[in-house]
């Protein structure tokens, strides 16, 4: 049985518009490669470089800038301040105990939000095999399709 195309089911009353469709990507010329200015030096050049291949897989689109945003912003915090504690995650207190580096508990905090943000982006190994496949092109030459009878994947359906 072959698949039924989009004006055969608005036809039948079966169409639905929304099935299968993604938000609007936004595209690479829409100027985002630029940061917003908003972020600092460090967070703006996460931005640079995460931003193309968030875009050119379909995964940034406009609703997800300003979360986007937050995570360049937030990697970049984190890191400072990781950079600042070095190795020392435990310190002497004031009556000679030892103590866990106040900023260590915020980094685990801000790295547990970034880790969030990774997945919702579909940035982490795990997350990336839980993304939605991408749908195969009509014109998409199908090499096994001779052996049926068929010359692309639009007629095998």
């Amino acid at each position: 049985m072959r698949k039924k195309s989009e004006e055969e089911k608005r036809l039948m009353g079966t169409l639905r518009p929304s099935k299968g469709k993604k938000g609007p990507v936004i595209a690479i010329d829409a100027g985002l490669r630029n940061p917003p200015e908003s972020l600092g030096t460090e967070a703006a050049e996460l931005w640079r470089k995460e931003v193309v291949p968030l875009i050119e897989a379909e995964i940034l689109t406009i609703a997800d800038v300003s979360m986007f945003t937050d995570l360049c912003q937030l990697t970049a915090e984190y890191r400072k301040l990781m950079a600042e504690i070095g190795s020392q995650y435990i310190q002497i207190g004031d009556e000679g105990q030892l103590i866990r580096h106040v900023g260590w508990s915020i980094c685990r905090d801000m790295l547990g939000l970034i880790n969030g943000m990774h997945r919702d982006f579909g940035l982490s190994p795990l997350s990336r095999q839980k993304m939605p496949a991408k749908p195969k092109k009509q014109n998409e030459e199908n090499p096994f399709a001779k052996f049926g009878g068929f010359d692309s994947y639009a007629e095998f359906g």
